[in-house]
Formats: C-alpha cells, structure tokens, sequence
C-alpha cells in the first residue's frame, strides 16, 4: 500500500511540474525546462516518492510535503525568470484549481458512499485529473495558443486579482467540506453532490466570463480602429475638396497672374516679375506634396497621419508602390497601427525632430512594407507602452492578425536604435 501510494505521489509531482511548464508556455513564448532544473524537479519526485515511507513523524510529513513545493517553485522560477510574476501567479492558480476540484471528487466519492482507501483514492483522482489537464494544455497549445497569449495581454490586473481570489477561496471551502464527517443521510449526499454541481457550473461561468470580457475589450478595439478608418475617410474627402477648391481658385486668378507678369515683362522690371513669379509658385496649390502610392486607401492614411506627425515633431517619409487591391479593411489596419505606434515613440524623444520611413516594394505580386522610426533605449517585451494598455494593447497583433488573413508574415528584425517593421505578404491575384 505505502510504496503503491509512493508511486502514485511521485507521478502526480512529475505531472504538476510538466503541467504547470506547460500551462506558462501557453500564455508566453518561453523556453522549456533545461537540464538543471530538471535536477529540481528530480529532486522534488525523489522527495515525494520518499515522504509515505517517513509519514509516521507528521513534522518530518509537513516538511518533505512543503520543500517539495518549494523545489517546484524554483524550478518555475528558475525555467521563467523572464516571466517570474506570471510563472508564480500559475502555478498558485494551478495548486488553488487543483485542490478544488480533488476536493470536489472526495466528496462525490462520499456522497456515494464509497469509504476505504481514501488517501491512495485521492492521490489517484489527482493523477488522473492531471493527466485529463495535461492533454487539455496540448489541445489549446495546437488550436488557441496565439488567441490565449493575446487574451492575456489585454485582460487588466484587477481580472487576474479576482480571478485568484475566487480560485483560492473555492478550493480552501472545497477542501474544509471535503474534510468534514461523511454522514450516512440522504441529505448530506445531496448537499454533497448540489454543492460539487454548483462549483463546476461556478468553474464555467468564470471561465465565461474571462471569455467575454476579452471579447469585450477585442470588439471595443475593433470598433475604435473602425472609426478611425472612417475619420481617416473623412478627412480624405475634406483635404480633397480643399484641394480641388485651391486649383479651382488658382485658375480663376491664372488670367489675372498672367496678365500682371506681362505688364511687368513690357515694363523691363525683370526682377519684380521674377519675385511675382516665385509667390504664385509658393502659394500654389499644386506646390503641395501630395503621397501617391498606388492604393487610395493607404493615401488616405499616409495623409491624415502626416498631420498628427507633424504635431509631434517628426515628418512621415514615404517611397514606393502600394498594391491597389489590397482590402481597404486590411491596409488600414497595418498602417494606421503601424504608424500610431511610430509617432507614439517619436513622442518619447521630446522635441527633437526625427523622421518615420515608409518603404513600399511590390515584386511579382509579392507586396513588402518596411516601416522605421527612432526608440529610445528601453527594453522591449512585445507589451504596450501607452498610459491605456487595456485599450491600446492591440497595435501589433492587429496587424499580426490583419497580415495573417492576406497569408503573409510580420517580423520585427531590429528594436534598437531604430524600430524596423517588416511586413510581407502575397498580392491576391484576382479570378478571371
């Protein structure tokens, strides 16, 4: 019994350690355990393996059970020292889950009345509960890894404190209920079993709501970069309808222009007619710079951004070529992402003045946008600088997921001294 209970115990050790890595490298790209920590984690197995046969001395018992959990700490933190806050916040949340449902299971098991056996019963109901958890990770690891990481980033603090909370506080009244008395009464069996419903569906909702509230977050996101698609369209028409009265105005004082040039040519005042001719050029309309890239839309933005740019002490460069059919939808996600988070870190620099490239290559029908602009020297972890991470923390996996729909890649090969975004996809061919 006590060495079947032994392996039982070492087996349930070596699973939290695999689950709890696992469950950490679905949330963030991290790397696996390396070879020392595995020593840790060794070292924790042979420990539990070992405890049964020593829990005659419950002191010795309380120890071996508490520095097996402190070698399983270490090792997350040691695997994940770029993530300790999280790698710890998971592995509570891990423990707080798993004491709730093992609890949970101890109860029906009572309610039921199934007596004898309870410790090896519930080292069992453990191990299987961990490998039904293991298989669960893989799952989400192969169909929801990128949407669970993005899911992450965009919840606010106050989720994860609550979140913990209720776990923690579910487990120790599963655990305290667990522990009470069996009492061979029906009611006690349908409390056992109501109560043990009640913190599955508890479970499910909560599960719901996290699900609905990053929803929320997604689609309020969604919606704030659709409305600035329509003032970005908006001003378009704005700037295009001044421009269009600028010419129209131009040409209703051409003949008068042409007449005054004239009058100072007969007249041999050649520089008065050289100054009159470099202010009309000045004041012309068609003096202006406008971006012809290729593709409406992409003009559109490049234009209105250029505006907020220049508040900002730094100009917008533009060079190249823009595929006309890319989706209006798409286009407008990758730059007007691309270049708030630009002119966010031109911000940073103060008042000097500093320049944002745009450089656009379109090669058999292969469409590549680099886009650059100045940082300061921070370090970078893929997280939202802004005051407003909740709702500013989608910048780079919009446009992630807007390239992803044209089937192409994005890549950042450089943060320092200057941001360089790299961006390439394929050109739809459209069907004859």
């Amino acid at each position: 019994m006590t060495a079947g209970f032994a392996i039982l115990s070492a087996f349930v050790c070596f699973m939290y350690i695999v689950n709890i890595n696992q469950f950490i490298c679905l949330t963030v790209h991290d790397k696996k355990i390396s070879r020392p920590c595995w020593l840790l984690g060794g070292a924790a197995v042979l420990l539990t393996l070992a405890d049964p046969f020593f829990s005659l001395d419950q002191i010795f018992e309380i120890s071996g059970v508490a520095l097996t959990y402190i070698l399983i700490f270490l090792l997350i933190l040691i695997t994940h020292s770029k993530h300790k806050f999280r790698s710890f916040y998971i592995a509570i949340l891990y423990f707080a889950l798993d004491s709730a449902i093992s609890a949970s299971c101890l109860l029906v098991k009572k309610a039921i009345g199934i007596s004898g056996g309870s410790d090896m019963s519930i080292k069992l109901i453990v191990l299987v509960l961990c490998i039904i958890a293991h298989v669960f990770i893989q799952y989400l690891k192969k169909t929801r890894r990128d949407e669970i990481r993005e899911i992450v980033k965009i919840l606010p603090r106050k989720v994860y404190a609550l979140l913990m909370l209720y776990i923690f506080m579910l487990g120790i009244l599963c655990s305290f209920i667990a522990a009470a008395p069996a009492q061979d009464s029906a009611y006690f069996s349908a409390f056992s079993v109501m109560f043990v419903i009640t913190v599955f569906l508890s479970l499910l909702v909560t599960l719901n709501t996290l699900i609905n509230s990053a929803s929320r977050y997604y689609f309020e996101n969604m919606s704030a970069l659709l409305n600035d698609q329509i003032e970005i369209q908006l001003n378009h028409y704005i700037e295009a309808d001044k421009y269009a009265n600028d010419i129209r105005a131009f040409r209703h004082d051409y003949k008068n222009h042409m007449i005054c040039l004239q009058d100072l040519i007969s007249s041999h005042s050649d520089e008065d007619a050289l100054e009159y001719l470099s202010s009309i050029i000045e004041n012309s309309a068609a003096n202006e710079v406008l971006t012809t890239s290729g593709n409406k839309t992409a003009d559109a933005i490049i234009r209105y951004k250029k505006n907020i740019a220049e508040q900002n002490h730094c100009e917008i460069r533009f060079s190249g070529v823009i595929s006309d059919s890319i989706s209006p939808y798409q286009i407008c996600t990758i730059l007007s992402n691309a270049l708030d988070n630009s002119i966010e870190a031109c911000q940073k620099l103060g008042s000097q003045h500093s320049d944002i490239s745009i450089n656009c290559t379109l090669v058999n029908n292969i469409q590549l946008i680099v886009i650059k602009n100045p940082a300061i020297a921070e370090k970078y972890k893929g997280q939202t600088s802004k005051s407003d991470k909740v709702n500013h923390g989608f910048g780079l996996y919009n446009i992630q997921r807007a390239v992803s729909m044209l089937d192409g890649r994005m890549s950042i090969p450089q943060r320092y001294p200057d941001f360089i975004l790299e961006i390439e996809f394929q050109i739809p061919v459209a069907e004859k």
